[in-house]
């Protein structure tokens, strides 16, 4: 049950657009009473009175902050709360318990639960507002930070793909570049291979030329010599045809050998 709601500040609250809160209780007229002071500050408010409907809602992502009351009937505020936080592992919803017994141990229950504030009955409106605004304030907090951490994650990924692309590219480039090197190094043994025989060339041409020279003045000396021998031969046979007055008979038997 809800007192003091005329101490609630005048102003609307300053989360209306992104606040979706969920008011769960058995009583509808307690009930009531927090759904109007919520939406006078701009909140949107839904009440219901089940836990499943109220963890289907949750499940769903519809709402931003659970006001829950610990004593109901079929699934009490504890279970819900524990709901949340275990099997639909939320530990971000900010989760507010309000019950009437004031004592240490329902305290610690809802604690124990995952409850982040826990108001005792009967409620002070003005107390309620600032512990709620407090909460959904931490709640853009945290989304924010998880945002930029899931803005860094991708960036991260990103990076890192590129780095891999950046890292295959190097590979290849290294891959070819050895095998441009071996293409070069190849290149180079064969011009050293070239330049060896180009520089043997000129020997070779002065060792053709020597024996070229050789070889004609070889048959020069050939030459000469088959035409001493002609001479002699024309010689011996001009001496035949001038006969025997022009010769005595030594002579022409010394010719005839």
């Amino acid at each position: 049950m809800l007192v003091a709601v005329e101490s609630a500040p005048p102003n609307a609250s300053k989360h209306p657009s992104a606040s979706s809160i969920l008011v769960v209780d058995d009583e509808h007229a307690s009930g009531e009473l927090a759904v109007t002071l919520l939406k006078s500050q701009g909140y949107a408010v839904r009440l219901v009175s089940d836990g499943k409907e109220a963890l289907a809602a949750v499940a769903r992502g519809e709402v931003d902050l659970l006001l829950l009351d610990l004593m109901m009937s079929r699934m009490d505020g504890v279970e819900i709360c524990a709901h949340v936080r275990n099997e639909l592992r939320d530990p971000f919803l900010p989760i507010v318990i309000t019950t009437s017994l004031n004592d240490r141990e329902s305290r610690i229950r809802a604690k124990e639960a995952g409850a982040d504030d826990v108001l005792v009955k009967p409620l002070d409106g003005l107390e309620l507002l600032v512990r709620i605004d407090s909460l959904l304030r931490t709640r853009g907090q945290v989304a924010e930070l998880l945002r930029e951490r899931d803005r860094s994650t991708q960036d991260l990924h990103f990076a890192r793909v590129t780095l891999q692309n950046q890292q295959r590219l190097l590979r290849s480039v290294e891959s070819t570049s050895e095998s441009v090197r071996a293409l070069l190094e190849r290149h180079r043994r064969a011009l050293e291979g070239a330049k060896k025989r180009l520089s043997g060339l000129p020997e070779a041409r002065e060792e053709l030329a020597r024996l070229s020279q050789a070889g004609d003045e070889l048959q020069l000396s050939v030459e000469g010599l088959l035409g001493a021998n002609t001479g002699t031969v024309v010689r011996v046979a001009d001496g035949a045809e001038a006969g025997p007055e022009a010769h005595d008979g030594r002579t022409h038997a010394t010719a005839i050998k």
